[in-house]
């Protein structure tokens, strides 16, 4: 992990190394890494890492290590595995400490270093020289995220600054993970909680002659931010001379799914000395971003020269540069000083194991040598983005029983986690551009089945349904890299296969009449024409079924035998309902079907009415494509057209629908006439599509071309009234405190809380289309929106306890949001009971006085029992005489924590008579009632020998 941070200390200035031979030094900056050192147990390597100005007579390493469970080290320097010091240039030193510590359990920790003291005449704190030193980092143990490392920070805080010239500061953070790092500036810390006293940040009024010019050239006031995406911390410009202090902290993060999670930070608190000089900062060229395949040889060149003619330094650092397999490397290395301008050479030989999600950042830094006063520096960044190759050699291999045989070549990257088969219906042209990855929107192709990244044959039945006779399926692969790096490939070339017409091929479900009751749906289809007619000889019959929503088997009619390739399906709810038919197809005078169609369904139109325009949205599920490059246009129809009777349809555009996808906003524009917040606006949609086989007959009128109608709908602009909030809402019965934990096992660290609602019957809670979820962790404020359902419930799950509290909103097809609904509060369920009885004879059966727990293998156990949501456990146990026999607090002894394991002994290690004792605990639970956290708990407890 810390190879590129080696790299800079060993060869970027003198080179000097001494080793457990500390001395006399300040503090400058420091900062503390974590690495996890054991698959099979909660154990890491912490490395605390001060950088001290050689200068001084303070020694680093005399202070405190906490671990942020319970355990610390009083002095560093005494405990720790390893010490070294490296010298830098600007007569600062590097001090690393290495500790190694087991946690007992997962959980949040804070881990801190602590010393006195910082140095003297820092000018932006108060009484700098009685403020204690206090730097921390977080690391989240959770086998949800499997093993994690802190981000290493591979920059060195070494440079000075001049009043009036721009600072700029980067750590060079790069995570061993692959996880997303953000910057957050902070206030430096004394203490766990406690800010240095009287902190002003560096760009304070106070240290400036002329604030209002105090940036560099003076065209502004200053500036002190940091770049919370890239880490450039920048001063433009000191403004008076002195040692300033900051702090900023590096947070990692982890996508799962579509949610971001906060895995910890490191904190850098560091110094910078600030002089008076006539020198001019230098200049660094900036490279563009580029992105290549996993494979290429990636060779550049950063110039950058010293406005001053100085001698400059070009240095560069990044997670490349940290790699095992096939590390980038530049020229000259080590660096060293050159004449300006000067150049430095990259080269990055990348393979497969290169590739991840986001893009390498490169930081380049460029250091200028004057004859006298302060080097001055410039970074600037590059990002380099590995992706992956695209998997070749994929072919189609038709099978019985309509399904098809899909094959490709082994995948060139081994590392891959899966490879993702995607399938749409016609063909999509698509050449990807360069870092183009993954499957582009809007490409009609739908995702339909996963293999392991070794694996190079699928088949494709459609889940057991058989694809849809005489359809085109095209498919295309790419291959998708495990979390965290993640990475996703260009997509492989398009291949496609038309399934033969052996069953009757649907091509028109369109609707004829829009009602609650008297709706018509018209059907047309092509009869099998790719089929033995010996086995199955003419003249064929037909029976049309429909079925509820897009797709399904619930059958809710059926027509009579039909003689025509043609039907109209009369009494259908179009207003409110979507279906979907299936026609089967009888031989000759037989009196069962011996095939049947595929699935297809009507056009389903929905609006969204907003302030000044009308939303419309379809969605169909048939086997033909309505998004064929052939006929990419659909049509879209309303009334109240001006100039045309108000009750007619009227087309008032058409939308290519590869290019928009299936939604249209009407905002009056077509006729340049605002939408009428008193009319309303009645539409339908024309759908165009085709199966693009040429094998089909052809329609008369529009050839291979489908033209399909969705149902009427209404709608009305400025719809900005809310629904009203939903009601009984409440957690559900079955996750209370009594039914939930009935079956759980006294280890489970996971929890979810299901809630539930109902809507009124008045007309404001009709118009109710979505719930949003908001929740507080500690029940009083700071509510977030964790969700959205269409459900009248909602599961709330990966929670590490119960507490919280909750409201819901209800929003309706406009988006208005209701008030929040009442406000409904879980807490924990605590749980701590004690047993009256133990046997400590060392049969293994009852051996130590504990709270009742099993670990499973007690049958029959009653697992509400379980102590639950403790945090702490003190105890004194007596005798009759009142003698106290033993004593526990589980913060001080963590090893047996809250689960006291008392095997009978007093405190001198003798073994205690059988007898009665009498405990008095306390117990502290996590829970959101403070007056309910603290229980005294008296009882008796009999030991048997």
């Amino acid at each position: 992990m810390f190879k590129g941070l080696m790299r800079f200390w060993l060869f970027s200035v003198l080179g000097l190394f001494f080793s457990f031979d500390l001395y006399s030094t300040h503090i400058r900056a420091g900062e503390i890494i974590a690495k996890r050192i054991s698959s099979t147990s909660l154990t890491y390597e912490f490395t605390i890492i001060g950088y001290t100005d050689t200068g001084s007579e303070v020694e680093f390493g005399g202070g405190s290590f906490g671990f942020g469970d319970g355990n610390s080290i009083e002095v560093l320097d005494e405990v720790a595995i390893s010490s070294q010091k490296i010298l830098l240039e600007n007569k600062v030193a590097l001090n690393l400490f290495k500790v190694v510590h087991t946690f007992q359990a997962p959980g949040r920790y804070v881990v801190s270093y602590f010393e006195q003291n910082r140095n003297a005449e820092i000018v932006n704190m108060e009484n700098s020289v009685d403020t204690p030193f206090y730097i921390e980092t977080e690391i989240l143990i959770d086998p949800f995220f499997g093993l994690n490392n802190t981000p290493v920070l591979l920059i060195p805080p070494i440079d000075n600054g001049v009043v009036g010239i721009r600072y700029i500061h980067n750590p060079g953070a790069f995570d061993p993970d692959g996880d997303s790092l953000s910057y957050e500036l902070l206030i430096p810390m004394q203490e766990k909680e406690y800010q240095v006293t009287n902190y002003r940040f560096p760009n304070a009024e106070e240290f400036y002659e002329e604030y209002n010019e105090g940036s560099e050239g003076g065209l502004g006031p200053p500036i002190f931010s940091l770049d919370s995406i890239i880490g450039d911390l920048i001063w433009d410009a000191p403004g008076a001379e002195g040692e300033y202090n900051f702090a900023f902290r590096v947070v990692e993060w982890r996508k799962v799914g579509d949610q971001w999670f906060k895995l910890g930070h490191v904190t850098r608190d560091m110094q910078v000395i600030i002089d008076d000089s006539d020198n001019e900062r230098p200049n660094l060229e900036v490279l563009d971003p580029i992105c290549v395949e996993a494979g290429s040889v990636i060779r550049d060149t950063v110039t950058g020269d010293d406005p001053n003619f100085d001698d400059i330094q070009i240095e560069a650092f990044g997670g490349p540069f940290e790699f095992l397999s096939s590390p980038a490397v530049y020229f000259p290395n080590p660096a060293q000083f050159q004449k300006s301008p000067g150049s430095l050479k990259f080269e990055w030989e990348t393979n497969c194991s290169h590739i991840r999600e986001r893009p390498y950042d490169i930081q380049f830094k460029v250091t200028d040598k004057p004859g006298y006063g302060p080097n001055l520096v410039e970074f600037t960044n590059w990002q380099i983005q590995i992706v992956a190759p695209a998997p070749q050699g994929l072919d189609l291999t038709p099978l019985p029983n309509r399904s098809i045989q899909l094959s490709w070549d082994p995948y060139s990257c081994d590392n891959a986690d899966e490879i993702q088969i995607w399938r749409r219906i016609g063909s999509y042209d698509f050449e990807p551009d360069t870092c183009e990855v993954g499957m582009p929107e809007g490409s009609g192709y739908k995702l339909i089945g996963t293999t392991e990244g070794d694996q190079i044959i699928m088949v494709d039945d459609d889940q057991g349904k058989r694809l849809a006779p005489g359809s085109k399926y095209c498919y295309r692969i790419l291959a998708e890299f495990p979390l965290p790096e993640g990475g996703t490939s260009y997509v492989s070339e398009e291949k496609c296969i038309i399934i033969n017409a052996d069953a009757p091929v649907i091509t028109n479900v369109s609707v004829l009449d829009t009602d609650i009751a008297e709706g018509k749906v018209e059907l047309s289809w092509v009869p099998p024409f790719e089929i033995d007619t010996v086995l199955f000889p003419k003249p064929y019959s037909y029976r049309v079924s429909r079925l509820e929503g897009f797709y399904s088997d619930v059958n809710l009619s059926q027509s009579d035998i039909l003689l025509d390739t043609f039907y109209t399906d009369a009494q259908v709810n179009t207003l409110e309902n979507v279906h979907n038919y299936i026609v089967e197809v009888f031989s000759d005078s037989d009196t069962s079907s011996f095939e049947s169609s595929y699935n297809a369904s009507t056009v389903r139109l929905e609006l969204n009415g907003s302030q000044n325009s009308i939303e419309l949205n379809w969605d169909f599920d048939v086997p033909w494509s309505n998004s064929s490059s052939l006929y990419p246009m659909h049509y879209i129809y309303r009334n109240n057209v001006f100039g045309s009777n108000e009750e007619d349809y009227i087309l008032i555009d058409s939308l290519n629908v590869i290019e928009s996808g299936f939604k249209y906003i009407d905002n009056g524009e077509f006729e340049g006439i605002d939408l009428d917040e008193n009319k309303i606006y009645c539409y339908y949609v024309t759908t165009s599509g085709s199966y693009e086989n040429n094998k089909l007959p052809l329609n008369s009128i529009n050839d291979d071309l489908l033209l399909n109608n969705s149902q009427k709908i209404c709608a009305q602009t400025n719809d900005l009234l809310p629904p009203c909030p939903p009601i009984g809402f409440k957690i559900s019965d079955q996750y209370s405190c009594e039914y939930y934990f009935y079956d759980k096992s006294c280890d489970m660290k996971d929890f979810e809380n299901r809630i539930e609602w109902t809507i009124g019957a008045d007309d404001c809670y009709l118009d109710s289309k979505f719930f949003n979820v908001y929740f507080s962790e500690n029940g009083a404020n700071n509510f977030q929106n964790i969700g959205s359902t269409s459900n009248d419930y909602f599961v709330h799950k990966n929670l590490s306890n119960l507490k919280g509290a909750y409201y819901i909103t209800a929003l309706d097809r406009s988006a208005n949001e209701s008030t929040p609904s009442d406000t409904i509060r879980r807490d924990n369920c605590p749980k701590y009971l004690l047993p009256n009885a133990f046997s400590p004879n060392d049969d293994g059966k009852n051996d130590f006085f504990t709270p009742f727990y099993t670990d499973g293998s007690i049958t029959n156990f009653n697992y509400g029992n379980c102590p639950r949501f403790v945090k702490s456990v003190k105890m004194s146990i007596v005798d009759r005489t009142g003698k106290e026999v033993f004593s526990h607090d589980s913060d001080e002894n963590i090893i047996d924590g809250i689960y006291i394991n008392w095997d009978g002994k007093n405190k001198s290690g003798k073994n205690l008579p059988s007898d009665t004792y009498y405990y008095n605990a306390t117990v502290t639970f996590d829970v959101l009632d403070e007056n309910e956290s603290v229980k005294e708990i008296k009882g008796w407890v009999q030991i048997l020998r």
